[in-house]
């Protein structure tokens, strides 16, 4: 007994000092702190979450906002990605690839708060946007031949979008933007804004020598609220050109959902992008 009471202090002793290995002071790490970002320059986004490096090092993801720890002292060179849901689908996260990445250098102390607002801008052309802002010169997007309903272009105060209101049985509505060609084997995406009160498609018309066909790529389910989705079409658009297509246009359709009054469909800031 005697022996335990001579060894308990150098027990105690050991198990403080394992303690501060395990959970190290706070004040060692430096934090970052994100509030917002900047999207001025690439106009409406929905980015997700941010992919913060050192150099070439990932440190993590993380949303916005957020406070996080890390264990750099002094002046670093910081990158940081722009996150967005692929398809608006929450598994599916990733860096978009048109948008540059955020870059500069700051100085960490230890317990200290540095606070970043990163600046998001395009690192590409646009291949097409349509905003329906510009009244006087019209619009980009045709209906097709098998819509039955032609869509309203809606201004007010030097802001425009498309609406669409299918109310009788068996109403169509689709449209296509400008023919363009496509590389093959890049990255291609499709962004737009929207609200509806029913599904509607997004995907491609596909020109090949004798024929065009529109075919879906994506299906779009309901929002209350004004929302921008991403769509992945690279892998789409190399299938179709192996298959002989030869150029390309964005297709947009709703039919008339009959389990409701009115099929509603707002579209607004539609942008083509694909790799130089």
């Amino acid at each position: 007994m005697m022996k335990m009471k001579a060894y308990l202090p150098i027990l105690l002793v050991l198990l403080f000092t394992a303690c501060e290995v395990i959970n190290p002071e706070e004040d060692f790490a430096a934090f970052l702190r994100i509030d917002e970002i900047n999207t001025s320059e690439v106009g409406t986004a929905n980015i997700t979450d941010l992919w913060f490096y050192f150099d070439n090092e990932l440190q993590g993801t993380y949303p916005i906002p957020s406070v996080f720890p890390v264990l750099r002292h002094g002046e670093q060179e910081i990158y940081i990605a722009a996150g967005i849901k692929k398809n608006g689908i929450a598994a599916s996260r990733d860096k978009y690839p048109f948008y540059r990445w955020h870059n500069e250098t700051i100085t960490l102390s230890p317990g200290d708060t540095t606070l970043i607002s990163p600046k998001i801008s395009y690192n590409t052309d646009i291949v097409f946007i349509e905003d329906f802002n510009n009244q006087s010169i019209g619009h980009q997007f045709d209906t097709t031949s098998t819509s039955t309903v032609k869509p309203e272009f809606i201004y007010t105060n030097n802001n425009g979008y498309l609406y669409t209101n299918l109310n009788q049985v068996g109403d169509k509505m689709s449209i296509i933007g400008p023919t363009t060609t496509l590389p093959l084997l890049s990255e291609i995406y499709v962004e737009l804004d929207y609200k509806c009160n029913a599904n509607f498609l997004v995907g491609l018309m596909c020109y090949y020598p004798q024929y065009a066909l529109p075919k879906v790529t994506n299906v779009i389910t309901p929002k209350e609220d004004w929302n921008k989705i991403y769509l992945d079409l690279d892998d789409f658009v190399t299938s179709e050109i192996t298959n002989g297509a030869i150029s390309f246009s964005v297709w947009i359709a709703m039919d008339q959902d009959t389990t409701l009054e009115n099929s509603e469909l707002y579209l607004d800031n539609i942008k083509l992008l694909h790799e130089e």
